[in-house]
């Protein structure tokens, strides 16, 4: 792979480093005369001449440090005036090793400010006081260098993200996809620029071909559901056979996984290793009648991949199918108050309806929560704690739920409002358990 040599154009937006970065100081000039550097702003053919100020009026090094960043700030402006009437460079050729040597014009035209080339290499030149309060500062940067590293850096990514282009040619899907991902981020700080390499005798804008190959080999995958839709009864488990299969390029392919998701949160699908036959089983803990019609998809599981295409705007491939259930008949088997609340909050929530007898019902609810010991009192708050038993079974008989679980709350007023609190607790819990029943 070998960049163009027509000319390129680049990015040049300006990260101003402070002295860490790596720069030459100079001895303060502290005479009566005033240079004419301060007045007189310097330019040279080979050099970016900054000149910047500072008040003297605070710490001594921090308005060194100011006086210093002004004048890289005043290099940054040159360059970006420079990027903006588009001068053309001279050029020179340079070899960088990266999987195949390069050999590319170093200095270009059209560099614009989107990339990031961190000022390096300047140099304090000299330092000024002014008996009127203010520090001032002269920075030159070497142009050379600055090009060169500029240049070094879009060539490093046109390397990474050539080879990235070529490495994509062939392999497993998401191997593919990961090579085109690499090669897109690594132009990333070029965007809006046309990246050109020759690659197999044909020019080509990178950054423009990365981004049309990884779309194209997304579009090439097709997710297809064994079933539309699932229509449950009131007590029909749910099928373990439920699932997808993932074609890529109109072929099979069992190497790409499926992540799942649910639109509705009550309702939490789970993968299983896919079968020989290709099949991506989904696994659901439950599908309550109170959740309605959900639909269930499946996408290609791509790790942080899959984020880092979503934040590019990419659509991951995907298939879904939907299921729901019959509201079930439930008949009380126990009168008392806390069945009756039970089933109302049930009623309320489209996930029961009452039944007028057990001929007519789908299930048989007896439900019942009593005071578990007296409440108990400690550094003022009281404690309570109540016992949970429900009994769900199908019209046949077969026990579909059979819990008796403790529950405890507390109040700061009273042990009759702990207690008052801990069923409502436990009352919270029976609906959640009926519903996940199924």
């Amino acid at each position: 792979m070998k960049p163009t040599n027509t000319l390129l154009p680049l990015l040049a937006a300006l990260l101003i480093g402070c002295a860490s970065t790596g720069g030459k100081q100079a001895t303060s000039e502290r005479s009566g005369s005033r240079p004419l550097w301060v007045d007189n702003h310097p330019a040279s053919p080979t050099y970016f001449i900054g000149v910047g100020s500072a008040r003297t009026d605070g710490d001594p090094v921090a308005v060194q440090e100011n006086a210093r960043m002004a004048a890289l700030n005043d290099i940054a402006q040159q360059i970006e005036v420079m990027i903006a009437s588009d001068v053309k460079l001279n050029e020179h050729n340079v070899t960088i090793n990266n999987t195949v040597a390069l050999d590319q014009s170093i200095f270009r035209k059209n560099i614009r400010t989107s990339a990031q080339a961190v000022l390096q290499d300047w140099e304090v030149q000299a330092t000024w006081s002014d008996p009127g309060g203010r520090v001032y500062c002269k920075v030159v940067l070497e142009k050379k260098k600055y090009y060169d590293r500029v240049n070094k850096k879009v060539n490093d990514a046109i390397a990474l993200a050539g080879d990235a282009l070529a490495a994509s040619e062939q392999g497993p899907f998401t191997a593919r996809l990961r090579e085109l991902n690499k090669g897109i981020s690594a132009l990333d700080e070029f965007l809006g620029n046309a990246m050109r390499a020759t690659i197999g005798g044909k020019e080509i804008i990178l950054n423009s071909e990365l981004p049309r190959r990884l779309q194209a080999l997304l579009s090439s995958v097709e997710i297809r559901p064994n079933v539309s839709q699932v229509k449950l009864t009131a007590t029909t488990a749910i099928p373990d056979s439920l699932g997808v299969r993932v074609f890529v390029g109109g072929q099979p392919d069992s190497s790409v996984e499926a992540a799942w998701s649910a639109s509705v949160q009550s309702v939490q699908p789970g993968g299983m290793p896919v079968r020989k036959d290709g099949l991506h089983i989904v696994m659901l803990n439950a599908v309550p009648a109170s959740a309605g019609v959900v639909t269930i998809t499946a996408t290609v599981n791509l790790g942080t991949l899959a984020y880092d295409l979503l934040q590019r705007k990419f659509a991951l491939p995907s298939g879904s199918f939907t299921i729901s259930r019959q509201i079930p008949r439930i008949f009380l088997s126990a009168t008392n108050a806390f069945s009756k609340r039970l089933l109302d909050r049930l009623t309320t929530r489209s996930a029961a309806m009452l039944a007028p007898s057990p001929e007519e019902a789908d299930l048989i609810l007896s439900a019942q929560c009593e005071p578990s010991g007296e409440p108990a009192q400690a550094m003022g708050i009281f404690r309570a704690k109540a016992l949970l038993t429900v009994l769900l079974t199908a019209g046949n008989g077969k026990r579909i739920l059979d819990i008796s679980e403790e529950y405890s709350a507390a109040d700061a007023q009273s042990g009759a409002r702990a207690q008052a609190n801990a069923e409502k607790v436990a009352l919270d819990a029976a609906v959640k358990r009926v519903e996940g029943a199924f």
